[in-house]
């Protein structure tokens, strides 16, 4: 990573470093709140008809909020994760606006993305192998019935924001007091363990609590090791791209190869945590990351990038 992002000798980093749990408890916290609640106050501006004939309204929103927060609030109020530069400059810094090499950040994003989604559907052929009931696979009538073209552009907010959240803000705080190898544990911890949050869709929705708790529980578990993926790409290639395209397409696809019918709820999710999302393809994932970096180097002799894996390596 860019130096002047993991320099802790000046005099802001050593104040930051005190404080740096109580920043990333604080951004979280307000990010959390914005998943929740950020969305109420839209009913009082417009009527129930045009926010159900129009439900992008909600993302559109919600866009709105976490853009404002992440990229004007927390940089300049809150001065992390870097005090001397804006949010906008930081970005740049992580090569999200300036791409190099574009082929590979973007290129390792989609095959990730793609393959993750690959063996969500493998997990969920074994998960009725196991536990009985049926694989819903009719694309047409998930895409009008049930709504499904709403993930191509509700995942948008997932994707993009939650990247920057927990890859370039929280990541690199903790950069900034821990070496790598504890900075991408700790950072994928966290990222699991936000996905608590969703418990509090049993106040919104008909959902059996029983239901939520073993999806939300597995799913803290499976964010956890798909988070060491999106970690680890972000280190190795110094850039937001990769996870953010790979995060987008795992939400926005992986529900059109999910749809049980009288299918065990725990074989479904286990089989998912281990097969699916998370366990065996973020191993699968960051060994494609790790040998394609280096066969990139072999062939183009990228002097940077040498330095940068050797940092990984020596700190790993």
């Amino acid at each position: 990573m860019n130096n002047e992002l993991l320099d802790t000798e000046t005099d802001h980093d050593s104040f930051l470093s005190k404080r740096i749990w109580l920043s990333i408890t604080v951004i979280l916290a307000i990010y959390a709140l914005i998943l929740i609640f950020g969305n109420l106050y839209l009913g009082r501006i417009f009527s129930s008809d045009i926010l159900t004939n129009h439900p992008y309204i909600f993302t559109i929103n919600r866009f709105v909020l976490s853009a404002l927060f992440l990229l004007l609030i927390v940089p300049f109020l809150f001065r992390v994760p870097q005090k001397s530069i804006g949010f906008f400059q930081y970005l740049k810094s992580l090569r999200i606006t300036k791409f190099r090499p574009v082929i590979l950040v973007i290129g390792l994003g989609f095959l990730s993305g793609f393959l993750i989604v690959l063996f969500i559907y493998l997990s969920s052929l074994l998960a009725v192998r196991l536990g009985g009931g049926e694989l819903f696979l009719n694309f047409g009538v998930l895409w009008d019935s049930l709504n499904y073209s709403s993930n191509l552009y509700t995942k948008i907010n997932s994707g993009l924001w939650e990247e920057v959240v927990f890859r370039g803000i929280v990541l690199v705080l903790l950069l900034k007091r821990y070496s790598k190898k504890k900075s991408v544990i700790i950072s994928s911890i966290l990222f699991g363990l936000f996905h608590l949050v969703n418990l509090v869709n049993y106040f919104f929705t008909t959902v059996v609590f029983r239901d939520l708790l073993i999806d939300t529980l597995f799913q803290v578990v499976y964010a956890t090791a798909i988070g060491f993926f999106f970690a680890y790409s972000f280190i190795r290639l110094e850039s937001l791209v990769t996870p953010i395209l790979t995060h987008y397409i795992v939400n926005a696809f992986g529900p059109f190869v999910q749809v049980f019918i009288n299918a065990n709820r725990i074989i479904v999710r286990a089989t998912q945590t281990i097969l699916g999302l998370g366990i065996i393809p973020a191993i699968l994932c960051i060994l494609i990351v790790y040998f394609t970096i280096n066969l990139w180097q072999k062939k183009f002799g990228k002097k940077d990038s040498e330095e940068n894996n050797a940092q990984v390596i020596e700190s790993a």
